[in-house]
């Protein structure tokens, strides 16, 4: 059975006129912007009949982010970067599965990207894009200032100035041997082999517990996971 659309949802159920839908088309051409978000712009539908045909398109049911209060713990899962970059917001952990909602709960680039970030598979839910992108705003920074105010109470006094702390000299061996490594490396290897070597010290610099290597359609991103968290760290070029 042919997959409806649309226009051709929000017609059948009356929510907008064929002269409407066909402006609506006209304008959308050339721009980046979904046909759903346009019409809902313009205030030729609702958000509730909206909501409601894009549910039916996909068969992803519908949240709204104003009643949505996710998880601290699961916001770690995924960066703020990430999250605005594929309009995400994740929710709540439900059967060891992700529960996010997207802009796009159809988009399996991103969901294959959610998945292999998180280590989880990706439940989605529906949501319209700017509701998404201000509860992206809100709840990650109430989680960062949640951490900060969480890092104050535990800062250890001021130091006594008669002790004397001296630190492990394991790590520091560890990341002067990469040092080594890498200087070597860098005056007479290829350049793929001094990006794997600068890779790998920039983890051991910043005590990452991952290197994440991520291939994409156009380029390479390299991530790691520093403090539980993965933070970018370079995009290589598709040709290198």
């Amino acid at each position: 059975m042919k997959k409806k659309r649309l226009g051709e949802v929000l017609r059948e159920r009356g929510h907008v006129s064929h002269a409407d839908l066909n402006r609506a088309i006209e304008e959308q051409h050339g721009k980046l912007i979904h046909l759903g978000e346009l019409l809902l712009d313009r205030g030729v539908v609702s958000r509730n009949d909206l909501a409601a045909a894009l549910t039916e398109i996909t068969r992803v049911p519908y949240i709204d982010c104003a009643g949505v209060e996710p998880d601290p713990e699961v916001l770690k899962l995924l960066p703020r970067a990430v999250a605005k970059r594929c309009c995400v917001l994740p929710l709540h952990c439900q059967n060891a599965k992700l529960v996010a909602v997207m802009a796009e709960p159809q988009n399996l680039q991103i969901i294959d990207e959610l998945r292999f970030m998180s280590g989880m598979d990706i439940v989605p839910r529906l949501a319209f894009r700017g509701e998404i992108e201000s509860a992206i705003d809100k709840w990650y920074a109430a989680a960062e200032q949640g951490e900060a105010v969480l890092a104050e109470a535990i800062a250890p006094a001021a130091e006594d100035p008669g002790m004397e702390f001296i630190s492990t000299s394991s790590l520091q061996r560890n990341i002067d041997a990469m040092q080594e490594m890498q200087a070597e490396l860098l005056h007479k290897s290829t350049p793929a082999v001094r990006l794997v070597a600068s890779t790998i010290n920039a983890a051991a610099l910043k005590q990452a517990s991952d290197i994440h290597i991520e291939p994409q359609s156009t380029d390479t991103i390299i991530r790691l996971r520093v403090d539980g968290m993965l933070r970018d760290y370079q995009h290589v070029p598709r040709a290198v």
